[in-house]
């Protein structure tokens, strides 16, 4: 059985480890996978799925050089900038093992000539295939000419069966009761999903929510995820007088009853690949509001109504959606209608199937 390596460099479990872990579970019959990172909370999901993990102390290319020297793979699968550029190093004289790029979100960094655009500019000398979740993230690369031939643009799968199932998981009595009468529960009015970082930019939502706040407009919303800007956050919930209205609710591993429960989803990215937090909103129907940029504009359509571009913009369409219901259910039934177009996890795992197989092969 030919041998895969999954190498990424976050210790959480968010967008890009998520992908990685269902094309671990769709093809262990087929391939022999060993997920390599530095420690943290993603063990706990690792080992729950029962999938092969090698913990790193930090994300130095010494010790992952050792371990790729003990595992002997065929095939190194890179998620995102830092992972593919450490795994270009790995390579011996012949060529052996092979590596993908999966590049997971649209990086400002790699639009204009910089450090971290410069290195994996080199990096893609030694680079056998880069998977791009959106075309934005191959069009907007001031690299670009030098993914030529050797990209594929392959959107994230959506496992929708798998996603409404879990929405309904954890409902209580009181929510059975009201479904029975056919009415709407709602635990909250927006929810945000996603990592606590300068790209996800959560810290401008929290300024939006205390905007609507001073224009009357209460809310109450739910941040779900972690990451660096987690005090930064706090300290504008309570600089704001938030915190009633804003409940951090931290990793979960299974989101999808809150997200089910809110009204909308709101995501404030500076840089987006593919969103998949957006497209699971979507397959359970709920309305999104998001920033315009990189797959978004993909996942969305070019002038989707859906865009923001400035917070007073996010303002003025979460206060229709709120006060509209008219308005509301029409933005139910895109989401809905958006879904039906998504990458079923089928037919992603045959192109990821031939991929390997053509890298592997060759």
């Amino acid at each position: 059985m030919k041998r895969i390596v999954m190498l990424l460099k976050s210790r959480i479990y968010a967008g890009a480890e998520k992908i990685a872990i269902t094309i671990m579970q769709n093809l262990k019959e087929e391939y022999e996978f060993y997920y390599v990172s530095p420690y943290g909370e993603i063990a706990q999901r690792l080992e729950a799925e029962s999938l092969s993990y090698i913990p790193l102390s930090d994300f130095q290319i010494k010790e992952i050089r050792s371990i790729v020297r003990n595992l002997r793979p065929d095939l190194i699968h890179a998620h995102d900038f830092s992972a593919s550029a450490a795994a270009s190093l790995l390579k011996d004289w012949h060529g052996k093992p092979k590596v993908i790029s999966h590049l997971h979100y649209n990086a400002r960094e790699n639009q204009r000539w910089g450090k971290k655009a410069m290195i994996y500019r080199v990096a893609l000398n030694r680079i056998d295939q880069v998977v791009c979740v959106s075309d934005a993230v191959a069009k907007e690369a001031v690299f670009k000419r030098a993914l030529e031939g050797k990209t594929k643009v392959l959107g994230n799968p959506i496992d929708a069966v798998r996603i409404q199932t879990m929405a309904v998981a954890e409902r209580g009595e009181d929510w059975i009761e009201k479904a029975e009468k056919k009415e709407e529960v709602y635990l909250y009015d927006i929810v945000f999903v996603g990592r606590f970082t300068k790209q996800k930019d959560p810290e401008k939502l929290i300024r939006i929510i205390a905007r609507l706040k001073k224009s009357g407009q209460l809310v109450k919303a739910a941040f779900i995820g972690t990451g660096e800007l987690e005090e930064s956050c706090d300290r504008l919930i309570l600089q704001y007088g938030l915190e009633e209205q804003v409940h951090r609710l931290g990793y979960l591993e299974n989101p999808y009853p809150i997200i089910k429960r809110s009204r909308l989803l709101c995501m404030t990215s500076k840089e987006e690949g593919f969103g998949l937090a957006v497209a699971e909103a979507m397959v359970l129907g709920v309305p999104v509001l998001v920033s315009k940029v990189g797959g978004m504009k993909t996942l969305l359509g070019a002038d989707a109504e859906e865009f923001c571009e400035t917070e007073q913009e996010y303002v003025e369409k979460i206060k229709r959606l709120l006060q509209d219901p008219i308005f509301y259910q029409a933005a139910k039934k895109r989401s809905r209608r958006r879904a039906d177009c998504f990458c079923e996890v089928e037919s992603y795992m045959e192109e990821m199937r031939k991929l390997y197989r053509e890298l592997i092969l060759r």
